[in-house]
């Protein structure tokens, strides 16, 4: 990262990474409330209303299998 930001690359314009490796268990599935933060009919969208089963709302959603993206499912 120094040498990139003492300028010896020049412009850096674009960058990208990636990074594999494990992570802890997001743990088991149980039923928790929405965030009063969140309009969970504008979050869902076109995809059917669901309970929300995962604790953290922002990090725990992902495809459901059924080819909806929603939370948690």
């Amino acid at each position: 990262m120094d040498y990139m930001r003492q300028g010896k690359l020049g412009e850096v314009k674009l960058a990208r990474s990636i990074v594999y490796g494990s992570r802890g268990s997001i743990g088991a599935a149980g039923t928790y409330e929405i965030p009063t933060s969140v309009d969970y009919n504008l979050w869902a969208g076109p995809a059917p209303m669901s309970p929300l089963t995962r604790p953290q709302f922002h990090y725990d959603w992902h495809c459901s299998g059924n080819g909806r993206w929603r939370a948690g499912q």
